[in-house]
């Protein structure tokens, strides 16, 4: 996810004194008039542009500012709870449309669009406390852990069959860089590591499930040193290693 920078064109208009009396009216003075428009910008990403599967476009965003969409087509979800291995989103106000500063939140374009322009505005009511809400945000670019065992997941994309899924997924690396003014899903302390969460295209019932089996038909043959580094194949120089969710010794 990219975000744009804050842009504010202005375009201003100036009138000039008139001696005119036509009509009865007359400009008696010079003027000017500027129209400001603040905007803040955000890159979303289509996940099956081929037309198959899920073709709605995704995005994550944490800024200190109030915003509000203007369109009925993108939406922002917060994270509160986790039961029987599903994370629920939850719209924020004004059906999604409404973005309190300092609220982690993911993005959903139902059209697929690319891009999304938010207002920027004032004095909108808090959502939820950052430290319940369990996406977690970031204003600089940071370090997560998105190792086997980690807790962190990213917002990404994993192929199943011809299409792929969007939702928060571990990359198999303990240091991933998370660019400025995005989010990720921190479960720590909430549920046991997994290989991530899908984003149901569902409109009805939006939510996030953890993907159980991923874990284990992808990743039960693969060998990691203890960083979380994915290595090819069965590792030949000596060290611990993991493999099938246990320690390997290799001597």
């Amino acid at each position: 996810m990219t975000v744009d920078n804050i842009f504010a064109p202005s375009t201003s208009f100036t009138f000039a004194n008139s001696n005119s009396t036509k009509n009865s009216y007359a400009l008696i003075t010079n003027f000017t008039i500027t129209l400001t428009r603040e905007e803040y910008g955000v890159t979303l990403h289509q996940v099956n542009t081929d037309g198959n599967g899920d073709s709605r476009s995704y995005a994550t965003l944490f800024v200190p500012y109030d915003l509000r969409q203007a369109d009925d087509f993108t939406k922002a979800y917060y994270v509160t709870t986790v039961d029987n291995g599903s994370v629920k989103l939850t719209e924020t106000n004004n059906e999604g449309r409404d973005i309190p500063k300092n609220t982690a939140v993911v993005l959903i374009n139902s059209q697929g669009s690319t891009y999304a322009a938010f207002s920027i505005v004032d004095g909108l009511s808090s959502v939820v406390e950052q430290n319940v809400n369990l996406l977690k945000g970031t204003l600089t670019g940071t370090t997560i852990n998105l190792s086997e065992n980690s807790l962190q997941y990213s917002l990404g994309r994993r192929k199943e069959g011809n299409v792929y899924i969007a939702g928060f997924y571990h990359t198999g690396n303990s240091s991933f860089s998370l660019g400025a003014n995005r989010a990720y899903l921190d479960l720590s302390g909430i549920s046991a590591p997994c290989f991530g969460y899908d984003l149901l295209p569902d409109e009805n019932t939006t939510g996030i499930h953890e993907v159980r089996n991923i874990k284990e038909e992808v990743r039960m043959d693969a060998w990691y040193t203890l960083d979380g580094r994915r290595i090819n194949g069965m590792p030949t120089s000596k060290g611990i290693y993991i493999h099938s969710g246990k320690k390997i010794i290799i001597r």
